[in-house]
């Protein structure tokens, strides 16, 4: 195969293992670079030359109808998603759009009507069951590549990727009874113990949770750090809020790396254990791991907590802090401020009617009251729970204890 002269588009070369790479001679650096294809046929090793030198091409004002969907998508990937906190789900949508459309023109793409692609997109994601929501966060990946091509002047016009609707839904908000019948099948010492209770005195989403460290966690000051120093904030914004008394009371002494471990691990889901406590507490079809921060959210907003609107927000993250108050007034939020309050009142009045330690308020009676005196008197330490949970570490089995 013949090599081009220096400064000339890339070309490839057969290495003594038989793969194919590309070269191509780069002039800030004043070298040759090469790249493996992966490849030992050579037809499908001119299939990735081309598409590394479309990739290269330098687009200016081009017309929709003569670039392609995937080399747009490409280009936003390497430029810009690739480096998005969001990265992952990114790629995915890029990969599906990719193998379904790549080859179709951006005018083709987003040409409107029946039968035009990004419609028949639409309808096979539903035709496949996939939520509205899912839908709507995949178009937003083309909206978002083709609105980057067009802001660095690689196309001439900006197309419109339309929506998908999303049908109007009730709110989803478990009642008190049955709160309380999940917190009553909850073990204490157990990871969905651990989970639940996070959820609920810190109304944060799964994901956060999840990766949440007790480093994170200043148990002196009462604030808690929820993301991570380093990470980008996204749109599901990650606020630091105050630590109510109900979560230190739970988590102070915690020796571990992360809030929530399943035998020294952190979780990377919690929908199995959601599917379990549906069925364990009878809760609707709905219930999701998610379902508790919405709920007791639902509640501090009206009587008797009557926390104002803003604070619930910029606790749920729904809301991110003005100017003022990051810069100027204080960075930090108040540990004793009306949200945190409010849900350590709630705990209060839910431990009345849940025989498991939730509050710090807890007061065991009857036979609970037992198992806890002697579980104190004989300072069993308390383990990290999940499947492979050590049942003799439960402070209310005293039976399983006494059989040793």
């Amino acid at each position: 195969m013949a090599r081009p002269r220096r400064k000339s588009t890339p070309w490839l070369e057969q290495q003594n293992n038989g793969v194919f790479y590309i070269l191509w001679y780069d002039p800030e650096a004043g070298r040759i670079r090469r790249k493996s294809t992966g490849q030992r046929d050579e037809t499908a090793a001119q299939e990735a030359l081309a598409e590394a030198i479309l990739s290269r091409t330098r687009l200016v004002n081009a017309d929709t109808a003569t670039i392609s969907i995937g080399l747009v998508l490409r280009q936003y990937w390497e430029e810009h998603a690739i480096w998005l906190a969001s990265a992952e789900a990114a790629y995915t949508a890029i990969q599906r759009f990719g193998d379904l459309h790549g080859d179709d023109s951006v005018a083709d793409f987003v040409h409107r009507g029946p039968g035009a692609p990004i419609q028949r997109y639409i309808e096979l994601r539903q035709a496949a069951g996939i939520a509205p929501a899912t839908i709507s966060r995949e178009l937003s990946v083309a909206r978002a590549a083709l609105n980057h091509a067009w802001k660095k002047g690689r196309l001439g016009s900006q197309p419109f990727v339309p929506d998908v609707p999303r049908p109007a839904t009730e709110p989803k908000v478990l009642s008190l009874e049955q709160i309380q019948r999940l917190f009553n099948c909850l073990e204490p010492g157990t990871y969905e113990f651990d989970y639940f209770v996070a959820a609920g005195t810190t109304l944060q989403r799964t994901e956060t949770l999840l990766e949440l460290r007790v480093d994170q966690c200043d148990f002196d000051e009462r604030i808690i750090r929820t993301n991570q120093e380093g990470r980008r904030q996204t749109t599901k914004y990650r606020p630091p809020i105050g630590m109510t008394r109900t979560f230190r009371h739970h988590f102070a002494d915690a020796d571990r790396e992360f809030i929530v471990e399943r035998n020294g691990r952190p979780l990377q889901s919690m929908k199995a254990a959601a599917r379990r406590l549906r069925k364990l507490a009878d809760l609707p079809d709905w219930f999701n791991a998610k379902s508790l921060r919405g709920s007791i959210a639902s509640r501090l907003a009206v009587s008797p907590y009557n926390v104002p609107d803003d604070a619930i927000e910029l606790m749920l993250g729904h809301r991110r802090p003005t100017v003022t108050r990051r810069f100027y007034v204080n960075a930090l939020p108040d540990p004793d401020g009306p949200a945190t309050l409010a849900i350590d009142a709630f705990f209060r009045e839910l431990q009345k009617s849940v025989d498991r330690p939730i509050s710090p308020e807890f007061h065991p009676s009857g036979r609970a009251a037992k198992r806890h005196s002697f579980f104190q008197s004989v300072g069993l330490p308390r383990k990290s729970g999940g499947r492979g949970w050590d049942r003799t570490s439960d402070p209310y089995d005293v039976n399983v204890v006494l059989s040793r």
